[in-house]
């Protein structure tokens, strides 16, 4: 009877280390999971905001480009036209306005911006400066000498910024692609954990008919002694 006894508390202990490892067991997959759910909204939030990153340079590069500034200023100069010179100030104005929405999403973008900015605020006020020159009657070459900028600061800048945003990108990949890897690896070690959760729950259901035979066996010698 003693030894009955001593018998099912052996199988109480080891059915208590088996829970004990089941519930560490799920504390690591929840754990696990929660972490790997966290990188993911990390990666989608980084992800976004150079999207829109990008998005406020190519607006940048498209409104000081060829088609637009540069095509409004020069042809406003040249032709001695107003409304082009207006055209080219509304252009810089709305590639100002996405540099400062650049920053807003990437302030360590700043230290790339300050010579651009200068120019594009320097060719803002020249093109007021050609407008008077122009109904002053000056000449139209004397008009095209004024108004020239160095804009090779600015040209570094953008080429900067370019840079800085190509290498966030290049980081972001690396961070996606150690996740991706990451989650491999556990991919293989969850067939690894679904095997031992099944030899666990073989264990239970052994240990759980090893202490109904041994009840029926304490039962039966307490009859017995009656």
């Amino acid at each position: 009877m003693v030894q009955t006894r001593n018998a099912i508390e052996r199988t109480l202990l080891a059915l208590m280390l088996l829970g004990i490892g089941l519930f560490v067991a799920a504390i690591y997959v929840a754990y696990h999971g929660l972490r790997e759910e966290g990188a993911l909204k990390d990666i989608d939030t980084a992800q976004s905001a150079i999207v829109s990153e990008l998005a406020a340079f190519s607006k940048i590069q498209r409104e000081i480009g060829y088609t637009r500034f540069i095509h409004n200023f020069k042809n406003g100069v040249l032709r001695r036209d107003e409304g082009k010179l207006r055209l080219a100030q509304k252009n810089l104005e709305s590639a100002l306005a996405a540099l400062d929405e650049l920053v807003k999403l990437n302030p360590g973008l700043k230290l790339h911006t300050e010579q651009l900015r200068q120019t594009l605020d320097l060719y803002h006020s020249n093109a007021y400066f050609a407008i008077r020159l122009i109904s002053s009657g000056i000449p139209t070459d004397e008009v095209d000498r004024a108004v020239k900028i160095d804009d090779g600061p600015a040209t570094t800048d953008l080429k900067a910024l370019f840079e800085a945003i190509y290498h966030e990108r290049l980081a972001l990949q690396e961070k996606l692609q150690v996740l991706v890897e990451d989650r491999r690896h556990h991919a293989e070690f969850d067939v690894v954990k679904a095997g031992a959760m099944l030899l666990f729950a073989v264990a239970l259901g052994w240990l759980l008919l090893a202490m109904r035979l041994r009840v029926k066996a304490l039962h039966a010698a307490q009859d017995g002694l009656a």
